[in-house]
Parts: C-alpha cells; sequence; structure tokens
C-alpha cells in the first residue's frame, strides 16, 4: 500500500512543477517542495537506506554532507539583506544588517539568512530525492517506464500549451494573468524564460525518444497488437521537439538536435532493430503501413522544425548582428564570479547558499565588469554553485552528479549485459536528458529552476540505482524486498 503511495506521490512531483508556472518563484513553487520532500521521506521509509555496495555509502556521505553543510552555513548566516524596504525609520534600497547573535563569528556562515533559506528549501528536498530514488529504482519499487513515462507526457501537456500560445500571439498563460518579462515576447507556455522552457522540453524529449523504443520493443516481444500507442508517443514526441525549437533559445535548439543525433549515434543498431518489430504491431504486419506512418511522422518533423524556426534564426541573426552581447554579457558575469573566489573570505564552504543574488551587485565594481544591471541568476550553474558551496560543497554535487551520470551511462552503453533492454532504453534516454541539462547549464541557469532540478535530481538518483537492476546487482540489493514491496 506504501509504495503505491509512493508511486502517486512521484507522479504528482513529476508533474505539478511544471505546470506551476515552473515552480521557481512566489508561491508557486511550495507545492512541489513539499511534494518532493513528501517523496522522499516516504521512499526512505519503503525502502530503508541500506546496501552492501561502496558507491551506496559514497553517495548517502555525499547527501549528508551537503545537507550539513548548507544547514550549518544557514544557522551561521552573518547578515540578512535589507532591499527597497523601511528598516528602522531608514528606507534602504540595499543593505546587509548583521545577525544580532551570530552563534558562532569566527567560523564560516552564509552571507544572508533568508537567501540561504530560499535555496536549501529547494536543494534540500532534491538531496533527499537523489537518495529516495535510488533506493526505490534499485528495488523496482518505482519503475523506468513510469519515471520516463511521467517526464514525457508532462512535456507533451506544457509544449502543445507554449505552441497554442505563441500560435495565437498570446503573452501568457491562458487561465493567468499576463506575466511579462522586461517587455519582451518570450514568455512560452509555464515558464518565463525561453531557454529555461526549451532546456525542460530537451530533457522530456529525449524520455519520450526512449519511450518509444521501450514501447514497440515490449509489444513486439510480447506478440501485442495495437500500435496506437507507440504512434501517440511518437506524435508527441514531434511536439516536443517541435516546441523546442520554436521556444526560441538558440542554444537549446541546437541542443534539441544534437540530443536526437546522440541517439541515432549512440543506438544505430537499436534504431534498426525497432523499425523491424513496429509492422508487428499492426494486424497485417505489413512493413507498408510502418513505411506510412513513420515517413508521414518523420516529414512532419522536418517540415515542423523548419517551418518554426523563425524565432531561433531571427535570434541568432539578432545575435550575430549584435556582437553577441549575451555571450559578452554572460563572460562578464564569470569574472565577476571568479572576484568572488579570489576573495579572501571565500573558502571551503564559500559565501552561503542563495549568496550570489546577494553579493553579485557588490563584486561587479571589484571586478571591474561591464554590466549595468542586477542578476537574480549567473547564467552558468557551476561557477555559481562554486561561488555559493565553496570547493567542500562544489565537490559534493560534482560526486552526486558524476556518479548519477556514470550509472547511467554505463548501464545504457557500456555494460547492458545483464540489464533488460528496456531498462538500457530508458537509461540512455536519462542520461541524454542529463547532458542536455548539463550543457545548458554552462550558460543559463536551468539547475537553479525547481521544476527542472527536481527531475533532474531524480534521473541523479536513477544513475545511482540503474546497475542494482541487473541480475547480479538485483541479488545484492535483495529481491526479496522487492517482491515483497511490490
Amino acid at each position: 500500500m506504501l509504495s503505491r503511495v509512493v508511486n502517486v506521490l512521484f507522479c504528482l512531483t513529476v508533474a505539478v512543477g511544471p505546470l506551476l508556472m515552473g515552480s521557481y518563484y512566489g508561491a508557486y513553487r511550495w507545492p512541489l517542495l513539499i511534494l518532493a520532500t513528501l517523496t522522499g521521506v516516504l521512499g526512505l521509509l519503503v525502502v530503508p537506506p541500506q546496501s552492501k555496495k561502496v558507491s551506496f555509502w559514497v553517495l548517502v556521505v555525499a547527501v549528508l554532507g551537503l545537507m550539513l553543510q548548507g544547514g550549518w552555513m544557514w544557522y551561521n548566516a552573518r547578515t540578512f539583506l535589507i532591499e527597497n524596504e523601511i528598516y528602522e525609520g531608514v528606507h534602504y534600497l540595499w543593505h546587509l544588517e548583521p545577525v544580532a547573535g551570530q552563534p558562532y563569528p569566527g567560523l564560516p556562515g552564509a552571507v544572508d539568512k533568508a537567501q540561504a533559506w530560499d535555496r536549501l528549501s529547494y536543494v534540500l528536498p532534491c538531496l533527499l530525492l537523489v537518495l529516495s530514488v535510488r533506493q526505490l529504482v534499485a528495488h523496482q519499487v518505482i519503475k523506468l517506464r513510469t519515471m520516463c513515462g511521467c517526464v514525457f507526457w508532462v512535456g507533451v501537456f506544457v509544449a502543445g500549451l507554449g505552441l497554442a500560445q505563441r500560435l495565437s500571439g498570446a503573452e501568457g498563460i491562458y487561465w493567468m494573468d499576463v506575466v511579462d518579462l522586461r517587455g519582451r515576447g518570450y514568455f512560452f507556455a509555464t515558464y518565463r524564460s525561453p531557454g529555461i522552457a526549451a532546456t525542460y522540453l530537451n530533457m522530456a524529449l529525449m524520455l519520450g525518444v526512449a519511450h518509444f523504443f521501450a514501447e514497440v520493443r515490449t509489444r513486439a516481444k510480447s506478440y501485442q497488437r495495437g500500435a496506437a500507442y507507440p504512434i501517440c508517443v511518437l506524435i508527441g514526441v514531434l511536439l516536443v521537439f517541435v516546441a523546442s525549437i520554436f521556444a526560441g533559445s538558440k542554444a537549446a535548439a541546437v541542443m534539441a538536435v544534437c540530443g536526437l543525433l546522440l541517439w541515432i549515434a549512440g543506438s544505430a543498431r537499436m534504431s534498426l532493430r525497432i523499425l523491424r518489430y513496429f509492422p508487428l504491431l499492426f494486424p497485417s504486419g505489413s512493413s507498408r503501413e510502418r513505411n506510412i506512418i513513420l515517413g508521414a511522422i518523420g516529414g512532419a518533423f522536418l517540415l515542423g522544425g523548419l517551418a518554426l524556426s523563425e524565432t531561433v534564426v531571427e535570434r541568432w541573426k539578432g545575435s550575430h548582428e549584435g556582437g553577441y552581447g549575451t555571450l559578452v554579457a554572460r563572460q562578464e558575469a564569470n569574472k565577476v564570479q571568479v572576484a568572488m573566489v579570489e576573495d579572501e573570505e571565500w573558502g571551503a564552504m564559500g559565501f552561503g547558499p542563495g549568496a550570489f543574488y546577494v553579493l553579485f551587485p557588490i563584486y561587479v565594481e571589484v571586478a571591474d565588469a561591464d554590466i549595468n544591471e542586477r542578476w537574480d541568476y549567473a547564467h552558468n550553474d557551476y561557477l555559481q554553485t562554486y561561488v555559493e558551496w565553496g570547493w567542500l560543497g562544489g565537490g559534493m554535487f560534482a560526486v552526486l552528479v558524476a556518479g548519477g551520470f556514470w550509472g547511467g551511462s554505463k548501464s545504457g552503453w557500456l555494460k547492458t549485459a545483464g540489464h533488460k533492454k528496456t531498462h538500457v532504453l530508458y537509461v540512455r534516454g536519462g542520461a541524454i536528458a542529463m547532458v542536455c541539462c548539463m550543457v545548458q547549464a554552462l550558460i543559463d541557469f536551468p539547475l537553479q529552476i525547481e521544476s527542472i532540478g527536481v527531475i533532474f535530481a531524480i534521473l541523479v538518483g536513477a544513475g545511482w540505482g540503474v546497475n542494482s537492476l541487473g541480475r547480479r546487482g538485483a541479488v545484492s540489493e535483495g529481491r526479496k524486498t522487492t517482491q515483497r514491496l511490490t
């Protein structure tokens, strides 16, 4: 019973984030954070954190270490931010006041207590999800099919909403007041930034391709007739791809194409098998029906991508004519963050979660950067994490992400023996989705966005757990426990 509750909460967690304005500002973020926390806690109750694998305990140490570091930096915060408000009779536009009675003044603490909590309220549920999903996937309480299918179909809905908005000329979500972003008409679906929207859609796209391959293979191998659902999945993949191009992000559009090419290059033999399996789903078993359907959808891919790529083309053209001003600005922001790291107050624990937002205007002058506006996020998640968490926390984050990516890549390409072919397909999709997000994180801030960060944490946790789905891994994790829970 409890395992079913966890599955329901998991699906709600995946769905709520993207549908509630991306869950990255205001009150829209709390339903996702609450659901993510509940999923993480109940998941660990269903499958307690225990394993004989060394890698599992490396994961536990990294997760607990980051939780302790973040909690300590918040607890020992040195200041709190006064921004555009009246405090003790004085109107402050921007000011840092010392925290009265700081517990340990000689030890590191966060720059601002409120901003530290704002970030920790999102980071801690994600860390909990990494550990919980690892256990749930390893013990097959949550199936890879469920995980990837939920992310994909929510992505299809977001893609459809975004395409409808753009084609109808809407400036915001139909059922809400218009939310404008500095006067620019870049609002796409439930996201206020084309780069963030397209990054999310690219992750859903890569998982959707895996879902299509897995469904065709499973149905063909079990002699299950009926191609309706696989065709619906393929149409959904088409919608998500076209929406990713139409959103208008230059880099994300390139990643959508490169991600699909990576799928083709890394799964060429499997792609050919899927083509052979597909006719088996039709009553006639004819390859002619397969060719007509796949040809029509493939043509729609090409025509849709070309016909709706005007926004991306115009943005690339404008960027070229403007001397790639946005890239130059991001390089200037990177220079500001280098100045933060070079400050003698920065150390093993960094400046604390949420410090970038507070310190950026101060260090712009220190770095003599050509920036005349305040940035909420760094447009470089790696440098921002390094600034806020230091080399100690940054190293633990690197272990988490690298371990999840390596586990997924190894099970998806290098050591597939002992794994079900459908597991291999889903793991490949997850690994490519992580690549799309991590590349985008070099020039944008997807990992600072709650709805994307939660999905990324789920993929990382699954990467840590998929090795246990093989025949040998299942024995070491305890198959009896899995059978009892499911």
